[in-house]
């Protein structure tokens, strides 16, 4: 029986046919970019006046032989040889108007949106259609995952999708997914209703950053992502900073939606500025948002070893949240200045970050070693040491990669 599945399992992965002719898809284009004419493609250049119903064409490569496949609206296929000589106006054409399709962030898009569809798509579609029967569910819920990966596929198939198009795409998806979950919460949502913002303001999101980022650098969408975050994080300090003092019900959730919500606006708008007036690289961005960090959290030590942690009024709580909102724009204006006149690669910056969380981490470790047992007074160490730490990992590790 064993000998008898062996010989079945060699005979179906031999060939068929070896002597098959095996017709493999050839390019139109002479970069090699384009292997279909669309209907909108050939209105617009005009390559095939004397086929009605156009639909699409391919072009196709048999033992040293081009065949031009055309295929109409009725699904019908004229097929054809052709020769270099024909195909040379066909070629001008299409390279004249479309120029080298840069394809360089679309694995890492469909990639990361996969992962995307499954933890945030999926689950919406699911709860929006609400299937009675789990098994029903179950299956809606990964064909639906599936679907997320090979519709962008397809859909992408003979589309510019640069790094920055990748990376503003899938930072425009989760944002709005969160962004969706906020304003659900806003409204008190339930069931499908809550699910519906969310899966509108990720796929409308995803959408909204392609678009965007046509124009645009890598590290031009890294810093509208970067000013994006941070407008987030100054309003969700800033909405707490205003509450100061309300606890239980009346702290209003709603109130803090709506200054995270708008500071998502509003730094949106400055790093949409930005982008579009500024060089940026990867690199610069990181050490950037790793100066912003490093901002707030400095004035906050500062204000905590000052302080101390005895007897907080409620004028003191307010100024432990006022010191990171205004430490982070002056951080932001310090990482600015100091990448100016660079241009640092993403691996530039990452050392800057990783330098600096370990200048932290260091600063940390000696709090523990000069005081196991901290106090409320002697809890300023905790303060201060972690932020000298970080402060002079930054430096040091800035100082590197500027060499």
């Amino acid at each position: 029986m064993r000998n008898l599945l062996v010989v079945v399992i060699v005979v179906a992965f031999l060939p068929i046919n070896s002597y098959a002719v095996e017709e493999k898809p050839t390019p139109f284009d002479t970069s090699g970019n384009v292997f279909e004419i669309t209907q909108d493609m050939e209105k617009n250049l005009n390559l095939f006046p004397e086929i009605e119903n156009f639909s699409k064409a391919r072009l196709w490569e048999t033992e040293g032989e081009l065949i031009l496949e055309i295929e109409k609206t009725d699904r019908s296929r004229i097929r054809d040889s052709i020769t270099e000589e024909k195909l040379v106006s066909i070629r001008e054409k299409i390279s004249a108007m479309t120029p080298p399709l840069d394809q360089s962030g679309r694995g890492r898009f469909l990639y990361h949106h996969l992962a995307l569809s499954y933890l945030v798509h999926a689950p919406c579609i699911v709860s929006i259609i609400a299937p009675e029967d789990p098994a029903t569910a179950t299956g809606l819920y990964l064909v639906s995952s599936s679907i997320g990966f090979y519709l962008p596929w397809k859909l992408t198939e003979n589309k510019s999708f640069s790094r920055s198009q990748q990376d503003m795409s899938f930072y425009m998806g989760t944002r709005g997914a969160l962004w969706g979950t906020l304003i659900s919460l806003f409204f008190d949502l339930e069931g499908k209703e809550f699910a519906m913002p969310i899966l509108a303001t990720s796929i409308g999101g995803e959408i909204l950053g392609y678009n965007f980022a046509q124009k645009i650098s890598i590290g031009q969408s890294r810093a509208t992502g970067a000013y994006t975050d941070f407008g987030m994080l100054e309003g969700y300090l800033t909405g707490h900073l205003i509450q100061i003092g309300k606890m239980g019900d009346d702290f209003s959730t709603k109130t803090l939606i709506s200054c995270v919500l708008s500071g998502a606006v509003l730094g949106g708008a400055l790093g949409v500025y930005r982008a579009r007036t500024a060089h940026y690289t990867e690199g610069n961005v990181t050490i950037i948002q790793t100066s912003g960090v490093l901002g707030g959290t400095i004035l906050e030590a500062i204000y905590l070893t000052i302080r101390g942690f005895e007897d907080w009024s409620d004028n003191d709580k307010r100024l432990a949240f006022a010191m990171p909102v205004v430490g982070i724009p002056i951080g932001i204006g310090v990482g600015e200045r100091l990448v100016k006149k660079l241009s640092l690669k993403e691996g530039d910056g990452l050392l800057v970050l990783a330098g600096t969380s370990a200048g932290a981490l260091f600063g940390l470790g000696l709090s523990y070693l000069f005081v196991p047992h901290p106090t409320e007074n002697t809890g300023r160490i905790y303060s201060a040491l972690p932020s000298v730490g970080a402060l002079a990992g930054f430096t040091l590790t800035y100082r590197g990669v500027t060499k």
